[in-house]
């Protein structure tokens, strides 16, 4: 019986010890990024390309804090330059920071986390003129911070000790940004999806 119990309760301390190790202090994502814009009004609806990054610091197994900084940028949202459109041209730059929950299995890690913070807005339109003046008319630019958040999740996939595979995350995109016209702030509700790598470094844990 004693030397059941002694096995027992040295399985159980190897078990927690393994456990305990299987992941690392902080991670760092570096991906692609594309979003789905939504105008509440004054642009039609629209995708833009750009890259992101994350870093992560882990307070235990199944909840860490997160910040995220990213850019994307579109041109010519409206359709193609032809005479007589708006040529407009917008980049959106975020900062985020918030809390993130994690179910590690194995090689596998999806996740769900909500982010908070804000976004800067630089737009800039181009009235096409008639033939033979195709640009007399000037270029308008907004600029302007304003909240955002993002709420969804996402996988890691694990394919060394310190190298995890990002396929997806999936997240609604709110912003309130200044409308392009410059009367007041407008909502848009969008939606972003990252994938890239994601590095883990730090004292395991």
């Amino acid at each position: 019986m004693k030397r059941m119990a002694i096995v027992i309760a040295g399985t159980l301390t190897f078990s927690l010890a393994a456990t305990a190790k299987d992941y690392q202090q902080m991670d760092t994502f570096l991906g692609y990024t594309l979003t789905q814009f939504h105008s509440s009004s004054t642009l039609p609806s629209y995708t833009a390309h750009g890259g992101s990054a994350q870093w992560a610091y882990n307070f235990n197994r199944w909840f860490s804090g997160v910040v995220d900084a990213g850019a994307v940028t579109s041109c010519c949202i409206g359709g193609e330059r032809t005479f007589d459109l708006v040529d407009v041209n917008r980049t959106v730059v975020n900062i985020l920071g918030g809390p993130r929950v994690s179910l590690r299995s194995g090689r596998w890690k999806p996740y769900i986390q909500a982010l908070f913070g804000g976004a800067y807005a630089n737009a800039s339109a181009e009235a096409v003129g008639v033939a033979p003046l195709p640009n007399s008319f000037p270029r308008d630019i907004t600029t302007g911070w304003g909240f955002a958040m993002t709420a969804g999740g996402g996988l890691d996939i694990k394919v060394s000790k310190h190298v995890y595979v990002r396929p997806v995350q999936a997240e609604y995109f709110l912003n309130r940004l200044q409308s392009f016209q410059g009367f007041g702030k407008e909502t848009w509700n969008n939606f972003r999806y990252s994938a890239g790598i994601n590095f883990t470094y730090g004292r395991p844990q």
